[in-house]
């Protein structure tokens, strides 16, 4: 009886440990989905020409930066850096834009090494 206990215990840890580690790899994999999508579309927030606003990139962008709470509300300095932000869109963003970028990339552990503010300041459109 002692055995069929144990058993089941363990097999019941072993499940658990395998969808949390699922789970983390996921939200892993969100996060930098995230990350590169803002990375990717952060032209949006310069001034452009109408014919070059893309409203597919716009709703890329938007979505990724909705997500932010929730992928990344576990870490205090990102969140910061999000409200911040969104405290700017109604002026230059971009600054605030590239802190955020910058932290983000860290988190995830992108390779930003020698990725620079003006790197991220000119984006290709």
């Amino acid at each position: 009886m002692l055995q069929v206990i144990a058993s089941i215990v363990v097999v019941f840890l072993a499940v658990y440990a395998g969808l949390r580690r699922l789970r983390d790899t996921e939200i892993g994999r969100l996060r930098i989905k995230c990350t590169v999508d803002l990375v990717s579309n952060r032209w949006i927030l310069k001034p452009l020409p109408a014919i070059a606003n893309s409203l597919e990139a716009r709703a890329t962008f938007m979505s990724a930066l909705n997500a932010v709470p929730a992928l990344f509300g576990d870490d205090s300095g990102v969140m910061e850096d999000f409200r911040y932000l969104k405290s700017q869109l109604t002026k230059d963003a971009n600054p605030a834009l590239i802190i955020l970028l910058q932290k983000l990339a860290k988190k995830v552990d992108l390779p930003f090494n020698y990725v620079t503010s003006d790197d991220l300041l000119v984006a290709m459109s």
